[in-house]
């Protein structure tokens, strides 16, 4: 299970200096601030040095104070309302270019992170779920089913059995009641997270399929109901989701499950060209 950052200073506060017990009791008491500061503001604010702020980040295992500070972003972001991230959204003062050229630059950072959490064992065996599976049940709620809506299409050129569920009750809904074992059910949610989506996750380990989840943290509440976890880290702290980093890895995790069975699935997408072409689906002069 993924480190709390307050869980940790709540447990250490009684073996900590008196210079980072204040540290502490101002963190525990303004956590929504902390996440915000610099360490010379929270040297500021808890009136110590920022040398103490760096070594009380060290003594809590984080190798840089930054990363303290992303602990607590990221377990800010499951708790504040859209309205409160998006009033301590990220800064894009400056020139407009400049603006979209940092927060670009910060959307990188964001893939670099989720490229670096990228393990081989769950990732092999996420691609192979997804190759063998009987159906395919892809589950997005609100910002996220953009991103849901992406995969399961992409997906289901190459692949039949693949269903994109929703709230409402069409035949991708219903079809849920004939889950079993033999299924996947992939569930996307990044805070706030949709109940929906996990209702979702429930139904499907009620039926005993396999749970698959992309989300932002190991506590998520997708993160125990899944058997396989993917992270998708943001950097970013906005009302919007930075859905860089997942599209990424969305469309990695398609070019792979295609490679799994090239010939069966090069056949199936084959079959789909040819329908398009015959159909008149694109476009031409």
């Amino acid at each position: 299970m993924e480190r709390s950052v307050l869980n940790d200073i709540s447990q250490q506060l009684p073996t900590l200096s008196e210079r980072q017990k204040t540290i502490a009791q101002y963190i525990l008491q303004h956590p929504e601030d902390a996440a915000f500061m610099t360490s010379k503001q929270l040297a500021q604010a808890s009136e110590v040095s920022e040398a103490s702020v760096i070594r009380f980040a060290n003594r809590l295992g984080y190798s840089r104070y930054a990363e303290m500070r992303h602990a607590l972003h990221t377990l800010l972001r499951g708790k504040l309302s859209q309205v409160e991230r998006f009033q301590r959204g990220t800064d894009l003062s400056g020139t407009l270019l400049q603006a979209a050229v940092n927060s670009m630059h910060t959307d990188m950072k964001s893939i670099e992170l989720t490229l670096s959490g990228l393990n081989e064992t769950i990732l092999s065996a996420v691609v192979k779920a997804f190759a063998t599976a009987r159906r395919v049940y892809v589950a997005g709620t609100h910002s996220e089913y953009g991103m849901a809506c992406y995969f399961a299409s992409t997906l289901s050129w190459i692949r039949d059995g693949v269903y994109l569920l929703d709230e409402s009750h069409n035949p991708a809904f219903d079809a849920v009641s004939d889950m079993t074992r033999e299924d996947v059910m992939f569930v996307l949610s990044f805070p706030p997270y949709p109940a929906a989506t996990v209702r979702f996750a429930d139904i499907a380990l009620h039926y005993e399929s396999t749970v698959i989840a992309l989300t932002d943290s190991l506590i998520s509440p997708l993160a125990h109901r899944s058997k396989h976890c993917l992270l998708s880290h943001d950097v970013k702290f906005s009302y919007a989701d930075n859905s860089a980093p997942c599209v990424s890895l969305l469309s990695v995790l398609l070019n792979l499950i295609s490679n799994y069975d090239f010939e069966a699935f090069s056949a199936n997408l084959n079959r789909k060209q040819e329908y398009w072409e015959k159909s008149g689906f694109y476009y031409k002069e």
